[in-house]
């Protein structure tokens, strides 16, 4: 629930599939109501991967996020915080495409 709202909030080409308990992350393949390139869907992915990962959160284009009893609160809170900055940081760099 987190993670949608965190990506809805700022508008970045990204939705959530899959069952909420296994997100899974999926581009929209539009921006502000205009399709983007496969170009673009392509850079989207690869800014969304690099934001994630200066955030310390590692995952691959198309796959489910995997949340475990082994993962605390806080580190469920990381992710979605890591999610909501990256989705911010990938809506302005879209909009220059």
């Amino acid at each position: 629930e987190g993670l949608a709202q965190a990506v809805e909030a700022t508008g970045a080409p990204f939705e959530l599939g899959a069952i909420p308990p296994m997100p899974s992350f999926v581009e929209t393949g539009t921006f502000q109501g205009k399709a983007l390139s496969e170009t673009d869907r392509r850079r989207a992915w690869v800014f969304l991967l690099a934001e994630l990962a200066r955030r310390g959160v590692i995952t691959r284009r198309n796959t489910t996020l995997l949340p475990s009893y082994s993962h605390t609160d806080e580190d469920i809170a990381h992710v979605v915080g890591a999610f909501g900055e990256a989705s911010c940081v990938i809506t302005t760099a879209v909009s220059t495409f």
